[in-house]
């Protein structure tokens, strides 16, 4: 967001918004809201601020380890997933197994 090359932790906000986006609780409309003031909520917000809202508290957890790692920080993935799968479950989908396993190939 700020000249930088973008990182894992970029696209993992951006799978956090998304997320927000299809649970009908992101705080701001991108379609309507200009480029400038989307980004200045962006760096406002906490994930409190974003999780507020009922349907997505269950991300709370998700948001709040990807807004705390640094911009060239290495996940962790394990952690993330499981941030992930409780509220999955939650709202009812079910973890498939991995049938892309690539050691087979």
């Amino acid at each position: 967001m700020r000249g930088y090359e973008t990182s894992r932790r970029d696209d993992l906000l951006a799978l956090g918004y998304t997320l927000l986006k299809l649970l009908g609780a992101l705080p701001f409309r991108s379609e309507k809201t200009r480029f400038a003031e989307v980004l200045r909520q962006k760096r406002r917000l906490s994930a409190s601020d974003l999780c507020s809202k009922p349907d997505a508290r269950c991300l709370l957890g998700f948001m709040r380890e990807v807004m705390m790692m640094k911009h060239a920080e290495e996940p962790f993935y394990d952690k993330l997933r499981f941030e992930l799968r409780i509220p999955l479950l939650s709202l009812g989908y079910q973890p498939c197994k991995n049938i892309y396993d690539n050691s087979k190939i």
